[in-house]
């Protein structure tokens, strides 16, 4: 069934059909420089962060929003068919100097809702050696039961109020 799941899912990624989206700033950041100065944005300090309400969005426009935020943050994104992506929602890789990540990640769209630990098994159950790590993102909150099962694996959790810190950060939202 791994082969098979392999098979369906990794082995038709090519990096043709990854989004690539840095901003100058992330591009210049990947070797450590800084944009010239003529290209240095000006931005407001205490500016008021972007709201995002989560609760407004469908499954699908959220899968897209944690695919833009992973974008930001220096991955190359590929959304799976929603139809067909066996669990698997985006995958998401990042070279570095150090190493290569190739991530998994499983979108549950429960605003006011608590994701169980049924989604992290079986999250957990997709992780082979290929795959650096999984993670699971909520736009509510983890039972105590996921927290506690995720911190034998290699998931990483993502909660709805973790979330929005982190599409404010990275602008993405």
């Amino acid at each position: 069934m791994k082969k098979r799941l392999f098979g369906e899912v990794v082995d038709d990624l090519t990096d043709k059909d990854l989004q690539f989206r840095l901003t100058e700033d992330e591009l210049f950041g990947l070797f450590g420089l800084r944009p010239p100065q003529s290209r240095v944005k000006q931005t407001t300090v205490g500016s008021a962060p972007r709201d995002v309400d989560l609760g407004k969005v469908t499954p699908q426009e959220f899968e897209h929003l944690v695919s833009r935020l992973y974008s930001r943050m220096g991955y190359l994104t590929k959304v799976t068919r929603f139809s067909k992506d066996g669990g698997i929602d985006i995958r998401a890789r990042k070279l570095t100097e150090a190493n290569r990540e190739n991530l998994i990640i499983q979108c549950k769209h429960y605003p006011q809702g608590t994701v169980g630990v049924e989604p992290a098994r079986a999250l957990n159950g997709l992780l082979t050696q290929e795959f650096s790590g999984g993670v699971l993102i909520t736009s509510g909150r983890f039972s105590a039961e996921c927290k506690e099962f995720c911190c034998r694996t290699r998931i990483h959790l993502i909660d709805g109020p973790e979330l929005l810190r982190l599409l404010d950060k990275h602008h993405a939202g």
